[in-house]
């Protein structure tokens, strides 16, 4: 079996047997793990696992929901004070550019 092979997906059709997922299926997976990739908070400087913890708890999940979080608000959240606060607003927001300005490309 060639590395190639081993990347396609397979799944079971109705009656049971195994047939290869079609390309818009795989693509569509793909696509959908990309951007949670892209928007997974721990891609920013400074958030760790317990940051993310702590701004899941208020509801901020995303580098988007940072991105349009209140300064005060993030400040408010355990392991984040003021100047961190505006630090991660702005990287996040950063971060965001980037990633739309990569999909024209």
């Amino acid at each position: 079996m060639t590395a190639r092979h081993k990347e396609l997906s397979w799944r079971k059709n109705d009656s049971g047997t195994k047939e290869l997922s079609s390309f818009e299926e795989q693509t569509k997976k793909y696509n959908l793990q990309a951007s949670k990739k892209k928007e997974e908070i721990t891609l920013l400087k400074g958030v760790g696992p317990l940051k993310r913890k702590y701004l899941s708890q208020v509801g901020i999940n995303t580098i988007k929901d940072i991105a349009n979080a209140p300064t005060d608000r993030l400040s408010a959240i355990k392991g984040i004070g003021p100047k961190f606060a505006k630090k991660i607003k702005e990287t996040a927001k950063k971060h965001l550019k980037e990633v739309n300005l990569g999909s024209f490309l």
